[in-house]
């Protein structure tokens, strides 16, 4: 029971902060661990009507297995640092890989959307992810994350919007359009699933999509979950 326990009294966003590899687990149920990561895992459960002992045994499972996965603790890195790789490795990421993508979409979706409409949904709405992603990175890399790296080294510096708290709400709404854009192209695409016969760009931006997916659902766990928290939470530190 003090096992369940670890688990159950935390929020998923919390969980998968000290573990990024559970966040395959929550992924598996339908359980969005960025965008709502602030809820508590018992109450998910509850409210999924999934099972209690399978998700925990799963999760039990990854807290013994050996990953080759990336199992750097982002909870440890100091906000400048985290700021620093968030924008190294997901934006870079992502500002390159939405490049490869957006042609390819257009182009499948200009050549098979007649029998297969969801295409055309899916690249108007990677067309709307592409433009909300890029002006939601440049003001994090040109406003909000220079702010943080200057709390991170003990500095309140003179901003335009007051408390972080301002700034900070207005990513996190600008994540949830980006996270339900993502979500509708994955429901649209039935999980990225291939039509019989499907030709090569079809087969790589599918490819591409899930891959873009799961690392944009990291890059908003990473500000969500551990980087505006502790950001705010120094700001009023140091403010009193």
């Amino acid at each position: 029971m003090e096992a369940h326990k670890t688990y159950t009294s935390k929020t998923v966003g919390e969980i998968v902060a000290e573990d990024y590899r559970k966040a395959k687990v929550f992924r598996s149920y339908g359980i969005d661990f960025c965008c709502g990561g602030g809820k508590l895992l018992e109450d998910i459960i509850s409210n999924k009507k999934i099972d209690l002992e399978q998700i925990l045994g799963e999760l039990h499972q990854v807290d013994q297995s050996d990953s080759e996965l990336d199992q750097t603790n982002f909870d440890e890195l100091t906000l400048e640092d985290l700021s620093e790789y968030i924008v190294s490795k997901h934006h870079t990421y992502t500002k390159e890989t939405m490049e490869q993508i957006l042609p390819l979409i257009n182009k499948v979706a200009r050549v098979h959307g007649d029998w297969k409409a969801e295409l055309v949904k899916i690249n108007n709405h990677f067309i709307s992810l592409h433009t909300e992603l890029t002006t939601h990175m440049m003001k994090e890399e040109n406003v909000l994350f220079p702010y943080i790296v200057q709390l991170s080294r003990g500095l309140v510096a003179e901003s335009p919007f007051g408390s972080i708290e301002y700034p900070i709400k207005n990513m996190e709404l600008e994540h949830d359009v980006a996270g339900d854009l993502i979500l509708r192209i994955e429901e649209l695409s039935d999980n990225y699933t291939l039509p019989e016969g499907a030709c090569n760009s079809y087969t790589v931006v599918y490819k591409l999509l899930r891959e873009f997916q799961d690392d944009l659902m990291q890059h908003i766990h990473l500000e969500n979950n551990i980087l505006f928290p502790k950001a705010a939470l120094l700001e009023k530190q140091l403010k009193n």
